[in-house]
């Protein structure tokens, strides 16, 4: 029982770093399991209703307690998923390529929505970008969104422009679910067709765990993990079927702001 629990999240992180993040084709991630935080979700839902000091506060202490969740997890947490292109992400960043091509982000579904925010609460808001007016959404289309799709076009996933990997685990069957931290990205990159995207894994069924990972001791286990990991990487790679990428368009691009 310590065995198992000292496998938590942050033990992993330790003593595998880089040897969790794993290169694959977004092609052959067909699902997103939400949040990468499962286990903690109801408390994060019922931490909504609070007075928003006393929310900062509760989210604040929930970070400190992700760390220590298990890294093999129930698989009955992520039993509820998403075909990716049925979510309300890829739907945005779908029509956000469409409008690309187009050189035209007016009939854009993700700019309507952004649009439809910022006249119904003043202001719009991407990750930490606050758009307070038009003009400023008109700006993110073209400074923001149509950059990062013509840069995946010409150059694909660029580690040293981009300020975050996405998130990932790997469930019962081997397969990769995306789960949550740049899902727009990932998103982008699977309609464009990008042949390599990096997703740190987070998590592993524990069905897998004991079936396949588990040894006598604690260093076998890791690195019969890390064995584990670069398996499922090898099987999500590009190499594995083939996957080609859309050439830009002479006449693709962001008119001037």
């Amino acid at each position: 029982m310590l065995y198992t629990l000292k496998l938590n999240r942050k033990f992993i992180f330790k003593h595998l770093g880089d040897d969790l993040l794993i290169r694959i084709a977004p092609a052959k991630v067909d699902y997103h399991a939400g949040s990468k935080w499962q286990s903690a979700d109801f408390i994060r839902y019922y931490l909504d209703y609070l007075p928003s000091s006393l929310r900062y506060r509760g989210r604040k202490s929930l970070r400190r307690i992700h760390k220590y969740e298990s890294f093999f997890y129930d698989d009955k947490l992520f039993q509820t998923r998403t075909h990716i292109q049925d979510t309300y992400k890829y739907k945005k960043t779908n029509s956000a390529i469409k409008a690309f091509h187009k050189i035209n982000f007016t009939d854009c579904f993700w700019y309507h929505e952004l649009i439809k925010e910022l006249q119904t609460n003043g202001i719009a808001i991407h990750k930490n970008i606050k758009m307070y007016k038009k003009e400023e959404v008109d700006y993110f289309f073209n400074n923001y969104v149509f950059k990062l799709i013509e840069s995946f076009l010409k150059n694909g996933f660029v580690d040293s422009i981009s300020n975050e990997y996405g998130t990932c685990v790997i469930d019962g069957d081997k397969k990769v679910l995306k789960s949550s931290s740049a899902v727009h990205r990932f998103c982008m990159a699977k309609d464009l067709g990008i042949s390599s995207f990096p997703l740190q894994v987070i998590g592993i069924s524990k069905s897998v765990y004991y079936s396949e990972i588990k040894q006598k001791t604690i260093k076998e286990t890791l690195l019969k993990l890390k064995e584990f990991i670069k398996e499922v990487e090898q099987a999500h790679s590009a190499s594995v079927g083939c996957i080609k990428t859309p050439p830009l368009t002479p006449s693709a691009g962001a008119p001037a702001p």
